[in-house]
């Protein structure tokens, strides 16, 4: 049997926290975004939460730490789609970014 402070926290503010960071996210402010977002999920583990993270580090053109939030997002059962395809655009980036750096070198050596 589940007691009642297993299932509400009164200090749980991760809807604020989400609500902040969707309003830095669409104001193009991804770091203050992603630090709200990580604050919620203190609260709370949703997927959703992991995509937005992101969603954030891609604009942010920090791809690494974008394929990291995609996957983690990717672990939960209510992935989509969408999320799949992303993490893929990301991987392609950071692999083309990596052939480009290569070659640069080549060029130079």
């Amino acid at each position: 049997m589940i007691g009642f402070s297993q299932w509400w926290n009164p200090f749980d503010n991760s809807d604020e926290l989400i609500k902040e960071g969707i309003k830095n996210q669409n104001n193009n402010n991804f770091k203050i975004a992603i630090s709200k977002y990580k604050e919620a999920l203190e609260y709370e583990q949703g997927y959703l939460i992991y995509y937005r993270i992101g969603k954030c580090y891609y604009n942010l053109s920090n791809y690494r730490d974008a394929i990291t939030n995609f996957s983690q997002s990717l672990r939960s059962e209510e992935h989509t789609s969408e999320l799949q395809s992303r993490r893929n655009l990301v991987c392609r980036l950071l692999l083309e970014k990596k052939k480009n750096i290569t070659s640069l070198l080549i060029t130079f050596s």
